[in-house]
Formats: C-alpha cells, structure tokens, sequence
C-alpha cells in the first residue's frame, strides 16, 4: 500500500523523490497531492564540499585492484554522486544513499579505462534540497594500454 505524501513532506521511490504539492496543470492525484522529481530541484553548492579519500592513497594503483572511494558529508540522510571528469566529460558514475554521514564507492578490478578525475558531492533530501560544493579531486591514474592499442 502507498503511503500518502502530505504538503512539505518527501520520500524516495524508486530513484525518485516524491514530495507533497500539486501535479503539474493544478491536478491531485487520487493518492494524494503529489509531485515527482527526478533529480530534485536543489540549490547547487550551498553546503560545504564533502571530505573525499581514496585508500589505497596512491595515484597510480595497479591494474586488477580495487580502489575504496569514500565521501563524508556534515550531514546524516544525505544522497551521494560519484563524480567522473576525463576527457569525455563530466558525468556521475554512481549514486549512493547510505543512512549515516558517508558513502563507500568501490572500482573493482581497475584497468586504464578508469583513469580519469573523481570527485564527489552531496544532497540533502529535506526541503530546500540544497547541494554540496564538490569535493576536492582525486586523480586515479592506471597504467597500461587501452583496449585496442595492443
């Protein structure tokens, strides 16, 4: 049975925020008022930038490992993203919502293809729904040859 969302309330779903309010067009649902966000409208950057460590610490870890990100935030409930920058872009690699203040992302079995620039941030999922500055970044750097160049 759904749980009804009342006017201030949120709650995830299935990678999704519902938070009380109206349907598009003035409409409620016969559920209740609601409204369906993906991804949250947040406030980019009005939290502090998270703390974000690699272990093992080395820049240059050896093909085959496994690398254990981890992310803390100020903050209990938070939604984390894994951030990857490389020469393709900026994009999330993963998302994360453990119920204390820090995530543990892992890369496993790590070749050339995962070198690039990891970063991390934070969302609170309580109204505003403010965002996180991004965390320092961490350069990962994998030797070998890339598939295709052998």
């Amino acid at each position: 049975m759904e749980r009804r969302v009342g006017p201030g309330e949120a709650r995830e779903e299935a990678g999704q925020i519902i938070a009380g309010g109206r349907l598009g067009q003035g409409k409620e649902s016969e559920a209740g008022p609601r409204v369906r966000a993906e991804p949250p409208a947040w406030r980019p950057e009005k939290l502090p930038a998270p703390a974000f460590t690699a272990e093992p610490a080395s820049p240059n870890p050896e093909p085959g490992t496994r690398v254990r990100l981890r992310c803390l935030a100020p903050l209990e409930g938070a939604r984390f993203a894994l951030v990857r920058e490389d020469r393709g872009g900026r994009r999330v690699h993963s998302f994360q919502s453990p119920a204390g203040t820090e995530a543990h992302f892992e890369l496993r079995n790590i070749s050339v293809a995962d070198s690039a620039n990891y970063s991390c941030v934070y969302v609170d999922l309580k109204p505003p729904f403010s965002g996180s500055a991004p965390s320092a970044r961490l350069e990962l750097r994998v030797d070998g040859e890339r598939a295709g160049n052998r």
